[in-house]
């Protein structure tokens, strides 16, 4: 490493350091601004799922019908849940945390279409309608697969 090293000029070896640091700073803010959009779009889903719950369960209190808008309730999280179970079919390496497979990829193992734009997407929108849904998962590893692709 060291003759390596030597073999380039200080200009040179200082433009190097410079880009990982640009890179490191350009990964940090799309990860970032990934999980803020996830959290924008978590925010507007439970409020469409919620105010339309609120709209049929105002509507029908007085009649002593209350269960139709638990129906509304119940039919939002079934069709978030559809189609977060829709994008793990189309694309099966989303499924999970991701970190596993992150951490295989950093040890040497290829897998095959663990960094893919189709994953971060397939497995951002599936966090998001998982979450929304009401499944009790978390954000965090998919993040770290988000921010590994």
């Amino acid at each position: 490493y060291k003759q390596w090293l030597d073999t380039y000029k200080k200009r040179t070896y200082f433009h190097i350091s410079v880009m990982r640091w640009v890179m490191v700073g350009l990964i940090g803010f799309f990860t970032g601004l990934t999980a803020f959009l996830i959290n924008v779009g978590i925010f507007y889903l439970k409020q469409l799922k919620y105010s339309q719950f609120f709209r049929v369960y105002d509507a029908t209190y007085f009649k002593g019908t209350i269960f139709f808008g638990l129906l509304v309730l119940v039919g939002f999280n079934v069709v978030y849940a559809i189609v977060a179970g829709i994008l793990v079919a189309i694309e099966p390496i989303a499924a999970g945390s991701g970190i596993p497979e992150i951490k295989c990829y950093l040890n040497g193992v290829r897998m095959p279409r663990v960094n893919r734009v189709r994953t971060l997407i397939a497995k951002a929108v599936g966090v998001l309608f998982s979450v929304a849904g009401g499944f009790l998962v978390g954000k965090e590893g998919p993040m770290i697969h988000s921010g590994a692709i």
